[in-house]
């Protein structure tokens, strides 16, 4: 090992630490700049991080050190794994929920999902490093084509690629936000996604059905079994537990689009969107 090859865990660290520190430092001066904003005490009596209130983090001890606090998150019908790491226990909760104007809209416009997806090379497709990591695609059996990535960026060349479905998008507010994404999600014939869970419950989740094989597949989420039809759009929130099944001899495609969730506030939904653009939405930095 060349010497030079002896300094890259130490530069690695120092960096590592140095990312944290401006981390906690931005987090910082958002919270002195809206520790007082009456319009968000409800939000902060009621944000949990890693299942700790959020207040307990509001100190700088606090955002460096996993505060110990006995106080208790309430489940509701939630399973314990199903309170994810950024939780607002003010927001009504379901794992299903009833159509809406957005599931109308998704539907009355399907024929342009539909004809757009049918113009996209598969060579284009792509494999989400998140669910790669996390052990929930091999890479060939679940593929996506995203238009927005989770952190608020926008895939132009695959807008471009799709003028149609690029300027339903851009006409919304919300879609686009950080959390939310919006994408194209392929699944070859014999794939079983395992159990997992979004990081936040911050957002809706819309399925709309471009290419749904009319038997053997389903998927379970928490304790509700529920199925995929041709052009119909079904709402879910996928902090709760869901698992898919997709047993066909067809690929199954849908167009999964994501939506701030309707109770948050405009001031709630833009300091948590500052929030999670230096935390990725999944809690505070850990202790160093």
């Amino acid at each position: 090992m060349s010497m030079s090859d002896a300094h890259i865990p130490q530069l690695d660290a120092q960096q590592s630490a140095f990312v944290q520190l401006r981390t906690a430092t931005s987090i910082l001066a958002l919270l002195s700049r809206h520790q007082d904003d009456a319009r968000l005490q409800n939000l902060f009596e009621n944000l949990w991080l890693d299942r700790q209130p959020f207040r307990s983090h509001m100190t700088p001890a606090g955002l460096v050190n996993s505060p110990i606090n006995g106080e208790q998150v309430a489940c509701g019908d939630r399973w314990a794994n199903e309170i994810p790491g950024l939780f607002c226990s003010h927001l009504t909760s379901h794992p299903v929920w009833p159509p809406d104007d957005i599931c109308e809209l998704l539907e009355r416009n399907v024929a342009i999902f539909r004809e757009e997806f049918a113009g996209i090379d598969p060579n284009q497709y792509q494999v989400d490093a998140r669910d790669h990591r996390s052990g929930l695609t091999d890479g060939r059996n679940w593929t996506v084509f995203p238009f927005y990535d989770g952190n608020g960026n926008l895939q132009v060349d695959n807008a471009r690629k799709c003028p149609r479905i690029a300027e339903f998008l851009g006409s919304r507010a919300g879609i686009g936000s950080i959390g939310c994404m919006a994408f194209f999600s392929i699944m070859n014939p014999k794939t079983h996604v395992p159990p997992h869970t979004s990081e936040s419950n911050t957002r809706m989740r819309y399925h709309l059905g471009i290419e749904v094989p009319e038997r053997d597949i389903h998927f379970r989420i928490h304790d509700q079994r529920i199925t995929w039809k041709q052009d119909r759009c079904i709402k879910i929130d996928d902090s709760y537990e869901h698992e898919v099944f997709q047993q066909s001899d067809r690929r199954r495609v849908v167009f999964v689009l994501d939506v701030p969730h309707p109770e948050l506030r405009p001031e709630e939904l833009d300091f948590l969107q500052e929030f999670m653009s230096y935390t990725t939405g999944v809690g505070l930095p850990r202790a160093w």
